[in-house]
């Protein structure tokens, strides 16, 4: 099918059912759902990720003070979640410290949400599914979002605070000797698999939102953050299995996670080229 013509169709009628917290989320496997990586697993079929991606009700989901997401969202998210999904039946360290049994719930936002299963492929699908949500609440899907101006003190913040990107996350939530920094530095030198012109479609970047703040190695996470929403889509998985207070929206339990978006990951799941 023609990209163009996959970017424009969005399904008009949805079934937006959102599961209540502590709930858990029905599967194939029993409970519930859900999913980041150093290397990609091979992908080849991009064009079938896609149409399922913009053919399902997820597309079509009005959220909640966000109304509809950017196509680029819905479709980059999907794509991001074929190659974790890849990455994580070839056993990438990322990947499955994603999808790792669960931990406790003042740090582990799966069991704060109550989000938990057994199944490991499920507890991959369920993060995905509320990195979804968690993308909509904090930036309605605009993987440019810049800082939050709201946010106490603002830009004159040391740059090591300062959020931005799709979940804004920050420097700050990159510690030494972890997963999260080794996917960072993976990123940082080789910036080539970031699906951007994917999550670009339907985005407008203002020149506000690109600025970036302060020195250093927080400036630094700014703008890759911003530029490669694929690494700001893994860092934010990985966070959100150990770091879940670093989102405002799950501590609150603001964020939607929806059963339209976890079956569009299981459909993903079944036609994901892993090679």
């Amino acid at each position: 099918m023609n990209k163009k013509i996959l970017h424009a169709f969005l399904l008009t009628v949805s079934t937006n059912i959102c599961f209540g917290f502590g709930k858990k989320m029905p599967s194939q496997e029993n409970s519930s759902t859900l999913a980041s990586s150093s290397e990609s697993a091979p992908i080849t079929d991009f064009s079938s990720i896609s149409e399922i991606a913009v053919r399902s009700s997820c597309a079509g989901i009005s959220w909640k003070g966000r109304g509809k997401a950017p196509i680029g969202y819905i479709e980059g998210m999907a794509l991001v979640y074929e190659k974790n999904f890849c990455d994580l039946k070839a056993r990438r360290a990322p990947q499955v410290a994603m999808a790792a049994p669960i931990g406790p719930a003042s740090k582990d936002a799966i069991a704060y949400l109550g989000l938990n299963s057994d199944s490991e492929k499920v507890r991959m699908r369920n993060l995905f599914t509320l990195l979804i949500g968690l993308g909509m609440r904090e930036s309605s899907g605009q993987y440019c979002e810049g800082t939050d101006a709201s946010a106490s003190g603002g830009a004159s913040r040391p740059s090591n605070e300062i959020e931005a990107g799709l979940f804004q996350s920050s420097y700050n939530s990159v510690p030494q000797n972890s997963e999260r920094r080794n996917i960072y530095l993976k990123y940082k030198q080789d910036g080539t698999k970031c699906f951007k012109s994917t999550f670009a479609v339907g985005v407008k970047c203002k020149a506000s939102m690109l600025q970036s703040y302060g020195t250093g190695e927080g400036r630094t996470f700014q703008e890759i953050t911003k530029d490669c929403p694929a690494f700001a889509t893994e860092h934010a998985a990985l966070n959100l299995r150990v770091l879940r207070a670093h989102y405002g929206p799950v501590n609150r339990r603001e964020v939607q996670v929806m059963s339209a978006c976890s079956k569009m990951l299981e459909q993903i799941e079944a036609k994901a080229s892993c090679n």
